[in-house]
């Protein structure tokens, strides 16, 4: 392997880490707003802002093109999970439904994202050269 490509690699694999530590904080701040809105409400009423969510949901498509766009192939199951998990993010974050609908969607979303990138970070990188063995 030569040095950019093993650059290219680590960079990918730094951005599946990422991606799957955010996702996963996404997840966790979803299930655990709730039990902080009673602690916090004040922290609560700023966390519920639409243009917060809404942001951060711009913000994780961007991401995704990123990496789909990268150095290294992306297989087609993790653009299916990826793809599915953004369009879930995007929904709960612009239509108008319920909190416990947006939670939940949010939710499925982000452990679809996570699942993506943790299924990457997982799987060894295919691009090999005779350097590599």
């Amino acid at each position: 392997m030569t040095k950019s490509e093993s650059a290219a690699v680590r960079s990918m694999r730094m951005a599946d880490a990422l991606g799957a530590t955010f996702s996963t904080l996404c997840i966790v701040h979803c299930i655990a707003l709730p039990v902080v809105a009673i602690v916090l409400p004040t922290l609560v009423a700023v966390a519920e802002v639409p243009i917060v969510h809404q942001t951060l949901a711009v913000l994780t498509l961007l991401a995704s093109i990123a990496v789909v766009f990268g150095s290294r192939p992306v297989a087609r199951w993790f653009l299916g999970l990826a793809a599915l998990g953004n369009v879930a993010v995007l929904y709960a974050a612009f239509a108008p439904i319920s909190e416990d609908m947006e939670r939940t969607v949010t939710v499925g979303g982000a452990a679809l994202l996570a699942v993506a990138h943790f299924g990457r970070l997982a799987r060894p990188h295919r691009t090999h050269t005779t350097h590599c063995r």
